[in-house]
């Protein structure tokens, strides 16, 4: 099969435009849908099964900036399990420790108002973080890309760490 791009008809971009993802999608789906396929051939259905899922998957990607930017990396020989020599800075290892025990204080503590912080603070350096990623792979660096990719990667795990926690708030009180 192609890559999701090419299926789509679309560059080979960071930014692609949305709404003729969409426009494609809905349309190739309307015509390839299992259902369409019901009084034909075994061999007909399955092929639709088959190019429906590729579709949705590829759609799906696409659709995701975060799930691009792996996707786009992995294209250009920069798959995001290679491995690569992981170098975060000192300050990143640290402000993780760091995120970590403030998280574990709030919890002990059961302070929402500090979760709420510390989650909007999370979610402020992850948009930045898609930013600079966005500006890695226009100019074609995808190794740094990548780098930045585990870190955003660490942010959103950490960030379902933070709703978990604000989950076990509400159930205990």
């Amino acid at each position: 099969m192609k890559n999701y791009f090419d299926f789509f008809n679309l560059p080979k971009c960071f930014n692609i435009d949305m709404d003729l993802l969409d426009k494609i999608y809905y349309n190739f789906q309307k015509k390839i849908h299992p259902d369409n396929f019901i009084q034909k051939s075994k061999i007909d259905q399955d092929a639709s099964v088959k190019l429906s899922t590729y579709l949705n998957k590829a759609y799906s990607i696409l659709k995701d900036p975060f799930l691009r930017s792996i996707y786009l990396c992995k294209l250009n020989g920069i798959d995001l399990n290679t491995k690569l020599n992981l170098n975060f800075s000192h300050d990143f290892l640290e402000q993780q420790m760091k995120w970590r025990e403030t998280l574990s204080i709030i919890k002990n503590k059961k302070d929402k108002g500090k979760l709420e912080i510390l989650s909007k603070k999370i979610r402020k350096i992850s948009k930045k973080e898609m930013r600079i990623i966005e500006n890695f792979i226009n100019k074609n660096q995808y190794n740094s890309a990548i780098l930045n990719i585990h870190k955003l990667m660490f942010l959103k795990k950490f960030n379902i760490e933070i709703n978990n926690a604000f989950m076990l708030m509400n159930i205990t009180q």
